[in-house]
């Protein structure tokens, strides 16, 4: 029973990873749409300009062209998040168990904050929170109950009975009512079957559950350490982005476009920094989808409830 309950546990959890997983890259989805629209508008702004330099002649009329293609391009980018936005919420409305309806569940919460996650020496603390090890130890206790069982199997159990019949006086007995005493006594001999087959089948039973457990254990402790870099990757990611690529990279792009607008930089400078923020930007919420996943997998390892 409270190897079942722990199974329970074990796929409650696993649901929780999932359901958060499905979250994130709802998240991740809908900031990619916000940031794809944002570049359809920014990439209008300079249609217009382009057009403007053009009629003072400014600007040659092929690069007015490949202005509008980036921003015809954008404009595919955009509707391809959009179609994203709308798988994530479809998948993660299935496992929440809803009517998969259009745009009918929303990711609203922020990023998490960057976590210091514990050390690596308390892994082997943290394994015994895990419901799958509690499940497989549970299974390891009632294997050796069953083998004692099975070698109580060999015990001699006498039996001693005693007995008393009355017979009453009757037309069938005319003389009188008449009493008999009996003594009986069992004792199992064992001759030829001493339980073998049912002690040895509750041994192989016991030495399997062992090795599960410590199949369970190494799996457990692998699992988290895994875990534990993958989220410590992933924060310095996002540091990284946060502090360095993305400023650099919106510096480039704010620049490139002033330069642009007064006729101070060509096409391509402006439209390769343009790609590179917008990169840039793509990239630095993968990195936040990533360690949010990454988070979640891990508080879920560790069964923190409490995380958000």
């Amino acid at each position: 029973e409270r190897a079942s309950r722990a199974d329970q546990r074990e796929a409650q959890r696993q649901l929780r990873i999932n359901i958060s997983q499905a979250y994130y890259d709802l998240l991740a989805a809908q900031e990619k749409w916000r940031t794809a629209t944002e570049t359809v508008a920014l990439f209008d702004n300079t249609v217009n300009a382009a057009l403007k330099r053009k009629k003072a002649g400014d600007i040659a009329g092929a690069d007015v062209e490949r202005i509008q293609v980036d921003a015809l391009r954008a404009r595919n980018d955009s509707r391809q998040a959009e179609a994203d936005v709308a798988k994530a919420q479809l998948a993660l409305a299935l496992l929440m168990g809803v009517d998969a309806q259009e745009n009918a569940v929303h990711a609203t919460d922020q990023w998490p904050e960057l976590y210091q996650p514990r050390l690596e020496a308390e892994i082997d603390k943290l394994l015994d929170q895990r419901p799958d090890i509690k499940a497989a130890q549970a299974r390891v206790e009632a294997a050796e109950a069953a083998s004692r069982l099975a070698l109580a199997s060999r015990t001699r159990d006498v039996s001693v009975g005693v007995q008393f019949e009355h017979f009453p006086s009757s037309n069938a007995n005319p003389q009188g009512s008449g009493n008999s005493y009996g003594v009986s006594v069992q004792i199992p001999l064992f001759t030829r079957y001493y339980f073998d087959g049912e002690i040895r089948t509750a041994q192989v039973a016991l030495d399997t559950a062992r090795q599960n457990l410590g199949k369970t254990r190494s799996m457990a402790r692998a699992d988290l350490r895994r875990s534990l870099h993958e989220l410590q990757a992933a924060a310095d990611r996002v540091l990284r982005f946060q502090q360095e690529l993305l400023p650099a990279a919106r510096r480039s792009a704010d620049a490139a476009e002033y330069a642009f607008k007064n006729g101070a930089i060509g096409v391509m400078d402006v439209l390769d920094a343009r790609r590179i923020y917008r990169m840039a930007q793509t990239e630095a919420v993968s990195a936040q989808a990533d360690y949010a996943k990454s988070l979640a997998a891990w508080r879920a390892t560790v069964m923190e409830e409490s995380a958000k």
